[in-house]
């Protein structure tokens, strides 16, 4: 859900966008995933005694794992999204939307939606292969119909 809005954002204004795709991009591939998950259990539940993780029960037991994997996937999902709506540039659609004078982050957002979010459901499935550590999810998915691989 970050990835989308943070991606596009990226491409079309650039800016602490950008800067912050690339930086969690940087931090998941540089540091590995416990590194990450023992940095923010230090920080949040020692340092600054906000959540207490040794302890928790219900469904905080399943949103915060979940949320320490998507804190360290979300920089290069948004990046893949930011990638796939800069190809879009090329596309003859959005030149001839920019040649009718509509802002380019515009035609991105509305008319580039669908081949965006292609390329980000393309980058979940291999992502969630990795979290729940299913190969058959991946070789399931190789088997859509429409897909290249026979």
């Amino acid at each position: 859900m970050l990835a989308y809005p943070l991606g596009m954002l990226a491409a079309t204004r650039g800016g602490i966008a950008e800067w912050v795709t690339r930086g969690l991009t940087v931090l998941a591939q540089a540091v590995p995933s416990f590194v990450v998950a023992l940095l923010v259990i230090t920080a949040l539940g020692v340092q600054l005694r906000w959540v207490s993780f040794y302890t928790l029960t219900g469904v905080a037991q399943v949103i915060a794992p979940a949320a320490l994997v998507t804190l360290y996937t979300v920089g290069q999902l948004s990046r893949i999204v930011a990638h796939a709506a800069l190809a879009l540039w090329e596309e003859p659609f959005v030149r001839a939307m920019l040649g009718r004078g509509f802002e380019l982050s515009a035609v991105l957002w509305r008319d580039g939606r669908r081949q965006v979010l292609y390329a980000l459901v393309a980058a979940l499935i291999a992502k969630m292969s990795w979290v729940i550590g299913a190969p058959p999810l991946s070789s399931t998915s190789s088997r859509c119909p429409g897909s290249a691989s026979t």
